[in-house]
């Protein structure tokens, strides 16, 4: 299940990190304040049950359900029923901040690692569309469009902060040169790694030194150099 995190707090970190205001939260006793820090330590995408909750946490079930009411009520997930692979499932969407932080947080751009981010500004995005003409629009985005794929998400149904965690892992990618084809081969070995995990934008980004498949390098016949750094002419003397 999606988990949300402050902007500059990667979520392949090794620490698990959280604000001093949500450790301080009056509303939150000691037990609900582990929990959540227990779920926040999970990757992005992972399934939350109140059985696994109970064995990871050492507790009764009733204890865990207990807890989650007070995060629920405080703000810290969100739970709603959706249909999964044709059935219904109980999705619990996780966060580091309450619903009252969230609503004073503005959304921010760029790479989640402490670097300078800045808010999202409507007005800007508002004026860019309006002075862009038609004929100056950009291209498709493969990058973009084959993420919307795997993560068997609509295109046009998107929400803003959806939009908006798709392209910060897409920055992300395309850091790293990530192809359309490595991602789909990523999101398979996703799937077989993590079977009951949510496959995410943010999941491919934060795990992708881990399910990118190798890159396949083309080298030459005759010298075994790599073809993007060959020069036809030495191999065409050393062959003849």
């Amino acid at each position: 299940m999606p988990i949300s995190r402050l902007a500059h707090y990667r979520a392949d970190d090794p620490y698990t990190r959280i604000p001093n205001s949500t450790v301080r939260d009056p509303r939150l006793d000691l037990k609900t304040r582990g929990l959540l820090l227990l779920m926040l330590s999970r990757p992005d995408g992972w399934r939350f049950t109140e059985r696994n909750l109970a064995a990871d946490a050492g507790v009764s079930r009733d204890q865990i359900r207990s807890a989650l009411s007070r995060l629920e009520s405080a703000g810290y997930i969100v739970r709603e029923r959706i249909t999964l692979e044709g059935r219904p499932v109980l999705e619990t969407r996780v966060y580091d901040v309450s619903a009252e932080g969230r609503e004073t947080r503005p959304d921010v751009v760029g790479n989640p690692d402490g670097r300078e981010t800045r808010p999202v500004s409507k007005t800007d995005t508002r004026k860019t569309e309006k002075e862009t003409p038609a004929s100056s629009r950009r291209e498709r985005d493969l990058l973009f469009e084959t993420i919307v794929d795997v993560t068997g998400q609509d295109a046009r149904r998107l929400t803003a902060s959806e939009r908006g965690r798709i392209n910060r892992a897409l920055k992300d990618l395309r850091a790293v040169d990530a192809t359309p084809d490595q991602i789909r081969k990523a999101a398979s070995r996703w799937t077989t790694t993590y079977p009951n995990a949510r496959l995410t934008a943010t999941a491919i980004a934060a795990n992708w030194t881990t399910i990118c498949p190798p890159l396949e390098i083309d080298r030459c016949a005759i010298c075994g150099q790599r073809t993007d750094r060959h020069d036809d002419d030495v191999c065409a003397v050393r062959g003849a």
